[in-house]
């Protein structure tokens, strides 16, 4: 004879404090992929500009506004898109995109989330 004493399941305590927990996860997972996906969109705006020839001829100005246009195509604004910075040293042009997210996550508790995007471009020699 079985003794049902023995075969009790989860109490209702443990089945609420997964659920707090898992809901917990959901929540963190909703609000955080938007930045994710917003920043791989910004590193992929910057890994075209490499593969593009006619990147290196441009000045700095140029560049920071082709980026630029290319991030409000992809609907990307705000931050990502003021915190553009190009750099020629070294016979590379090294084109960044340094920034940080802050958004409200429950109450009055926010999450920052830190971003480095950086491409380097050979500069073109130029002609004697």
């Amino acid at each position: 004879m079985i003794n049902t004493k023995h075969q009790r399941g989860q109490s209702m305590l443990q089945i609420i404090f997964y659920m707090a927990v898992g809901g917990f996860v959901v929540t963190c997972i909703l609000k955080l992929a938007p930045v994710y996906i917003t920043n791989m969109t910004v590193a992929k705006s910057l890994e075209g500009l490499k593969e593009e020839p006619e990147t290196a001829d441009l000045k700095n100005g140029q560049i920071v506004l082709k980026v630029k246009s290319r991030l409000a195509a992809n609907s990307v604004r705000g931050v990502a898109a003021q915190s553009v910075q190009v750099i020629r040293e070294k016979g590379q042009i090294i084109i960044t995109a340094n920034y940080e997210e802050r958004l409200p996550f429950m109450s009055n508790v926010d999450a920052v989330v830190k971003f480095v995007n950086q491409v380097e471009i050979p500069e073109k020699k130029s002609s004697p």
